[in-house]
């Protein structure tokens, strides 16, 4: 009898490691002067182009190192940086005090009501938003829920047109919601950007405001971009540059100052990044929140602390954070917007400033001013 050895010869394969990288190039078609050879081997994301004066233009593709090195080299190429995965958002779900809360605007939320300088369960305001398009840079809305009335529009996504985690429901709640919104009349628009874990990179983030801008330009309306999300000013850097561009071309944004109680100097991009308002949160005690972020790099403050607004699983529900403090100053923008014309985001912003009330917040420290964010009068 014969014994057969058979030999078996196991192949490993190994793969480079991918990552997502930011291009910026010279040109606006650099895509078509990149090589067969260099497009074989890269996954292609999405282009990105804040005007020839900004000098941002580019793309954002997956590849591995090597290649990214060897792309680095060509000439058309001005820099390649390789995208950072921001923290997961962080917002204090309290438990099951949700849905069945049935709210008109004879008896409000603390929210509302501490918006318009006299708190009496009411909520008095002038400019309703109609006609300006408020951006919810987040995790998707819910764009069939009736408290938005079909005034939400799907813009850019990474992946689907879903909201899983609730939170960018939840914040363009706050924002322009019929019930539980600033701004009641305003356009919503999602531009989601974060994955089913609350996480989001700097280049979709990037994708996501290139996407912005040209709505923007397209639509002809005023802008108002929320931003509830953050992190270490050295990841979000990147972003400085789109940030200002649509800053430029008109655009508002409202973003959070952080959930950890910290200098919000540390953070952005609300915090550190210019041309953004950085919104700390308050109680409904006038206190700023014990989990807010604080300092002289805080722009204003706004009610953050167990707030209600929209949900995807339930029809409402209770947040807590500066993610819901942010969309009470980008509703309040929108109401500005909608009622006078500002030559500039500045204007702008010092409008919402001034128009802020003082002397009511307690327990501010290390020079965070003293403006609680107010509804604009006539």
């Amino acid at each position: 009898m014969k014994l057969l050895c058979v030999l078996l010869l196991v192949v490993t394969i190994t793969y480079a490691e991918q990552h997502k990288y930011i291009i910026k190039t010279l040109t606006n078609n650099a895509l078509d002067n990149i090589s067969t050879q260099f497009k074989s081997n890269m996954v292609i994301k999405g282009e990105f182009n804040f005007g020839e004066k900004s000098g941002i233009i580019g793309f954002v593709a997956v590849m591995d190192e090597q290649t990214a090195a060897a792309l680095g080299k060509e000439n058309n190429i001005i820099s390649i940086t390789k995208s950072q995965e921001l923290p997961p958002i962080r917002t204090i779900d309290i438990p099951y005090k949700n849905s069945l809360a049935r709210v008109v605007q004879k008896n409000v939320t603390y929210g509302l009501d501490m918006i318009d300088r006299v708190m009496d369960g009411n909520y008095v305001f002038n400019g309703t938003g109609e006609g300006v398009n408020i951006f919810i840079v987040d995790s998707g809305v819910k764009d069939d829920h009736p408290e938005f009335e079909g005034r939400v529009k799907w813009g850019f996504s990474i992946s689907d047109h879903k909201d899983t985690t609730e939170h960018g429901t939840h914040v363009a709640g706050i924002a322009a919601s019929k019930t539980f919104g600033v701004a009641k009349k305003a356009t919503l628009i999602s531009v989601k950007v974060m994955n089913d874990d609350r996480k989001a990179s700097t280049a979709d983030v990037i994708l996501g405001l290139n996407y912005v801008l040209s709505e923007h330009k397209s639509s002809g309306k005023p802008s108002v971009v929320n931003m509830s999300f953050g992190g270490s000013h050295y990841v979000f850097g990147v972003l400085q540059e789109p940030i200002m561009a649509l800053v430029e071309a008109g655009i508002a944004f409202s973003t959070s100052a952080g959930n950890n109680s910290e200098d919000a100097c540390s953070h952005a991009p609300g915090g550190r990044l210019k041309g953004v308002l950085c919104v700390a949160a308050s109680d409904k005690d006038y206190n700023l929140s014990m989990f807010s972020n604080f300092g002289e790099c805080v722009n204003i403050v706004a009610p953050g602390d167990e707030i209600l607004s929209t949900c995807v699983n339930t029809p409402t529900c209770y947040k807590t954070g500066t993610s819901m403090a942010s969309p009470v100053v980008a509703g309040v923008l929108a109401q500005a917007y909608s009622m006078r014309k500002f030559k500039n985001v500045q204007e702008a912003y010092d409008f919402v400033l001034k128009n802020s009330q003082t002397g009511v917040l307690k327990h501010l420290i290390r020079q965070t001013p003293d403006l609680l964010v107010s509804t604009p009068k006539y």
